[in-house]
């Protein structure tokens, strides 16, 4: 892994993050009312700069109630990862890793469901969202294997048709209740490049802003790192999107080949083999660029957190393509400190929830997902030919103002697993705690959707004051006087 930089670095992500968060920000201007779609901002990156909105926090997204009682059946959202599959032209194949150099994950290959897992997990998805009809999509990472968008990085203007976006992603997670729902996520060590960092991860930034035929508008990551406000009837929830790569990045070039995203040996070391005046610019300065991108994000996050805290945010949850176990202490301290309720997470290719109160949960009471089952890459194990097991699928979430519910579905649709959980209380504590908007305009939009209740005019009737003995001892020698 490479060697963590100073905290000089995290320092010019906070001042970065006060800059494109939306105070005063020239390219990123509040437009219209606080509504259900996430606005990403009207201006393309700069320059064709993937790294230039990192640590953008976007305007409030406002979900009424309106269509439903969201009070009562809760506010639902779908988390998926890992699910892009290999572009056969028939459609996607999942990446073939039975024959992992782990022997302990080495299996055989169930034709009737690895070659088809990606379109077992997309048909449950998409026949339950048509009637949960979910608010949008968290996605985990790792979109495309084996690579990535399978084109150089480097030049975000020129978008990267290989039609991996048409056949894999478009074509496959569609219908009643999926169509027009917005995914926001983040990049997966695949989306680099797996074992090289020059693959077309900029593209799926630039993917945010449309421009090839496919697009339906629905994708969202606007930058490496960022974050999404939500608004519900009654509570408000950070969405915070971290770049976890650094945990498959090695110091040296040389080191693992297979698991090292600044790998010489497929990233290689020619003239033009870096990302560009974005970054990383050979393999040679790659580990330490990561480095520079996880101190930068690290700061941003602590300040987000913080953030979230003061203005009492009800809850926080971070999505992230690798598990906290990579990056433990770090993790396990913002959980404590800040009071994270949800990791959101991908990177093992399985279903897996760590409970609020699990054996197996090193940062409880912070939840765990793992959603690494998309379909995108053969399971960890053997699957089930009905879909009675935890190796392909995603996960249903429900959101209340006290509780959060998820439910773990398999790629034949069964609800394999139901956890439930509550709030976890942060151990910092703000001098003075604020308000739940930063921007004065946010205040202004959500003023409009929730006007002041009008006065109650009936005055109550008031209860003669009860006199004490004293009262009334001085009462009679009033009146003694009069007479």
């Amino acid at each position: 892994m490479a060697i963590m930089q100073g905290r000089r670095v995290a320092l010019v992500a906070i001042v970065q993050w006060v800059y494109v968060s939306g105070k005063g920000n020239p390219d990123f201007d509040w437009h219209g009312d606080c509504t259900d779609r996430f606005r990403y901002p009207k201006k393309f990156p700069v320059g064709g700069d993937p790294q230039y909105y990192n640590g953008i926090t976007i305007n409030m997204t406002c979900f009424k109630n309106d269509t439903f009682d969201r009070y009562s059946t809760g506010n639902p959202v779908f988390f998926i990862g890992d699910w892009g599959g290999l572009n056969w032209g028939i459609g996607p194949v999942p990446a073939d890793h039975t024959k992992t150099h782990d022997p302990f994950k080495r299996r055989g290959y169930n034709w009737a469901v690895d070659h088809n897992a990606q379109w077992r997990v997309s048909g449950a998805f998409n026949a339950r969202g048509k009637w949960r009809n979910p608010d949008y999509v968290i996605n985990v990472g790792d979109n495309f294997y084996w690579g990535g968008v399978d084109c150089h990085c480097g030049n975000m203007y020129a978008r990267c048709d290989t039609k991996q976006w048409k056949w894999i992603y478009e074509e496959m997670w569609k219908g009643p209740g999926i169509d027009g729902k917005q995914w926001l996520g983040v990049l997966g060590n695949h989306d680099w490049g797996g074992w090289q960092f020059n693959k077309g991860w900029d593209q799926v930034i630039a993917y945010s802003w449309g421009g090839l035929a496919e697009s339906t508008g629905r994708w969202l990551q606007p930058s490496i790192y960022w974050a999404a406000p939500v608004h519900y009837p009654g509570f408000n929830v950070d969405w915070l999107f971290v770049d976890s790569n650094i945990f498959d990045v090695r110091e040296s070039p040389w080191w693992d080949p297979e698991h090292n995203i600044c790998g010489a040996q497929h990233s290689g070391t020619y003239a033009g083999a870096g990302c560009g005046h974005s970054g990383p610019y050979s393999v040679f300065d790659c580990s330490k660029w990561f480095g520079h991108l996880w101190d930068a994000q690290s700061g941003w996050l602590d300040a987000k957190l913080k953030e979230s805290v003061t203005h009492q945010v009800d809850w926080q949850f971070v999505v992230t393509h690798f598990p906290p176990w990579w990056g433990e202490a770090h993790w396990k301290y913002l959980a404590w400190q800040y009071g994270i309720d949800l990791f959101v997470t991908g990177h093992v290719h399985r279903q897996d929830v760590l409970e609020q109160w699990d054996w197996r949960n090193q940062f409880k009471p912070s939840v765990c997902i793992i959603t690494g089952g998309g379909g995108g890459i053969t399971s960890e194990f053997w699957p089930d030919n009905n879909g009675n097991d935890d190796q392909y699928g995603f996960v249903d979430a429900t959101l209340w103002k006290d509780k959060v519910r998820l439910e773990m579905i398999s790629h034949g649709g069964q609800t394999r697993k139901t956890h439930s959980f509550t709030k976890r209380q942060a151990q910092y504590k703000p001098d003075k705690l604020e308000g739940p908007y930063l921007i004065k305009a946010e205040q202004e939009a959500w003023a409009k959707l929730n006007p002041p209740k009008p006065a109650n005019k009936t005055e109550e009737k008031k209860e003669p004051e009860k006199k004490t003995a004293d009262d009334k001892e001085e009462d009679h020698k009033k009146k003694d006087v009069s007479v």
